[in-house]
Order: C-alpha cells, then structure tokens, then sequence
C-alpha cells in the first residue's frame, strides 16, 4: 500500500477481514474498508469499479481456499482488467533441483505450501476471466517489517543465537521487499495480457549462512560462543510439544497467569529465549535445501529484481536501528 501511494496515480482502497495494520497506512489517506469474503455482498461492493485487484493473504489457513472463488468471480463481473495474485515457492510439489514456473504444484495435504499451491491452481482456472491475470511466486522476502526472515534473525541473534553454519548450506531464494513491491507496480503500470506466472527471487544464488552472517556483521553484533546444554534442549522440546497440542486462547492464559508473579516471569522469559535460539526442526530442514527458482522469465519480461544482498541487509539493519530492534 505504501509502495502504491508513493508511487502516485492510484487510488488505493486497502481491505483484509480486521484491518488490524490499518493505523499504518491511513496516515496516507487511503480509504480502508474492511472486508469479510466469506459476505458476498460485501465483496462485490468492495470491487465495485475497480480496475486491479491485488490479492495479498497472508498465510495457509485453509479457509482461504473456500473464499478466493468468491473474490475471483466478483471482481471478474465487475470488469476488473488485471488480477494479481501472491503466491509462494513453497507451493512447489518437489523443493529439489532448479524449478521453473511450469515445475509441478503441491495438490494434497494441509501443510502451508499445499493449500497455497491449491489457491494458485484455483486463480489459474480463472485466466479466461481478466485480460490481465498474475501469479507471483516469491522465495523468501526479507527487508523491513519482515517478521520471520528479518526481524526474528535480528532478535535471535540479540539473544546470542549461534548459527551452525555448516549445516546452513542451502539456497535461500531471497527477494526484497521492495522489489516484490517494485514488481507489482511494474505490473499495474504495463500489464502483461493474459496469464503470467512468475518466480519472484533476487539477482543472486546466496546461502542461508552467508544470510545470516552478513546481517550479523551488518547489526555489529559478536558472533556468540554461547551454547545450550543437553537438559534444557529436552526440556524445551517437551514444553514446545505441549504448546503445539493446546489451544492458543489457552496458552495465552497459562502465560499470563504464569508471568503474573516475578518467577514466572522469569521462567517464562527463559523459555521464551531459548525457543529463540534452538532452533524448530522445519526450519533446519529448510535451511539445508539446495533448491533453486528459476527467474528467467522474470527477467526476459523485463522485471528483474533490483536489489542486492549486500544493499538489501544494509537496508534492514539501519531499519532496525531506526525503530530500536537493536
């Protein structure tokens, strides 16, 4: 939305079921309107003259795949021209070898990359429908406001998160924020006619551990000796467990309750460090991929990616700075 009202010449209406950010961005002026899609009528009134749509839901639930179908034909009936969709990497049924974008998708399971590949193949049914229909793919997207690729490394390393590094070998597929947001405009201003389906991933093939190494140089923070013991390990995979099977409503009391009195607190801040630092088995699994996204296609239609690594981290450590992360 940002990107969009900086660059000038639209007018913006930004929408989501709570409009929870909707601080953030109505220092623009913006018109807010909340939107619920599983209220037909809302949605219509919602892309009533709307000449893009830009489809940005966040996350897997699996709900998403029972309303995009809604947002689709509304906007398709009311002659929205270019329909733009983002998707994920993830979405791919194999994480091996270079994938292209006609690579073969997820169909089957609730894991996030299933339901999302689920949700690219219901926009794609939908081409015949809009003169213009994108379908971004991007790898990781780091930069300000990242939470799980910027601003979480940041506060894990704080913590005196120690990366091993050598099992950190895979590719990261890294992509800035502002080229995701440079890509979209570019797609607005010059709309591509038909289906287009792209890998949104930077200019450079880099490791997950030449990922984290520079944003700690770039932070000026003392790589860490600090190790944890075999018991805590144990005790933080069990605490993790019971955290994983209890209702989240409840866990947030049992923490309240628990932070309440000064040993909690504690106990708590304790735990919360070491979740911090040790990291999940996903994420180990993740980090020692050495799957590549083709962006050839990116490329030859004129919407490389811009920013480098070394400018795109230099970018988030002085963000982090400038909000008092670090």
């Amino acid at each position: 939305v940002e990107a969009l009202f900086t660059a000038g010449g639209y007018e913006i209406v930004p929408t989501a079921r709570r409009l929870i950010a909707g601080a953030r961005v109505a220092r623009f002026g913006c018109r807010l309107q909340p939107t619920d899609l599983t209220d037909r009528a809302a949605v219509k009134e919602l892309v009533k003259g709307a000449e893009a749509v830009v489809h940005c839901a966040f996350g897997g639930a699996a709900d998403h795949e029972q309303l995009i179908p809604a947002l689709l034909e509304e906007s398709a009936a009311a002659g929205v021209r270019c329909f733009i969709h983002i998707s994920t990497t993830e979405a791919y049924e194999s994480q091996q070898g270079t994938l292209d974008e006609d690579s073969p998708l997820q169909s089957s399971g609730n894991e996030y990359g299933a339901v999302k590949a689920r949700i690219d193949a219901q926009v794609r049914s939908y081409a015949d429908k809009f003169p213009n229909l994108v379908i971004l793919r991007p790898g990781i997207i780091y930069g300000p406001l990242s939470d799980s690729w910027t601003v979480t490394p940041i506060k894990r390393l704080l913590q005196g998160w120690s990366p091993d590094l050598s099992t950190m070998q895979g590719i990261g597929g890294f992509v800035h924020i502002a080229d995701v947001c440079r890509t979209i405009l570019l797609l607005l201003s010059r709309p591509v006619s038909g289906l287009r389906v792209y890998n949104l991933v930077g200019p450079e093939v880099v490791t997950w551990a030449n990922y984290f190494e520079m944003l700690r140089k770039a932070l000026q923070i003392a790589a860490s000796a600090q190790k944890t013991g075999v018991s805590e390990k144990a005790k933080l995979g069990v605490v993790r467990l019971l955290l994983k099977k209890l209702p989240t409503g409840f866990r947030r009391k049992i923490t309240n309750l628990v932070t309440s009195v000064p040993a909690g607190g504690r106990m708590v801040a304790g735990w919360r460090r070491l979740h911090l630092v040790e990291l999940m088995s996903a994420d180990k699994v993740l980090y020692a991929r050495t799957v590549r996204y083709s962006n050839a296609r990116l490329i030859q239609d004129g919407l490389a990616p811009r920013v480098n690594l070394t400018e795109g981290i230099q970018q988030s450590a002085t963000w982090a700075r400038q909000v008092g992360l670090v």
